[in-house]
């Protein structure tokens, strides 16, 4: 059974460009995603080195 044209729910071709764009947007927000992912585990490292070049400096500074 084929379905009329409705202006109210849009063309074939509307609505296959509307499912096409929503497969772009998601595939953006997904590397996106893995790349916020990857930074914030950097940054996890970046605070654990800061955190150790710190204690280094106060011990350094008690030898005085």
């Amino acid at each position: 059974m084929r379905r009329s044209y409705d202006p109210h729910y849009g063309s074939r071709e509307q609505l296959r460009a509307q499912s096409e764009h929503g497969m772009k947007v998601a595939r953006q927000r997904d590397a996106l995603k893995t790349e916020n992912a990857a930074l914030l585990e950097e940054i996890k490292e970046l605070k654990e080195k800061l955190g150790n070049a710190i204690d280094l400096i106060n011990y350094l500074q008690g030898m005085d």
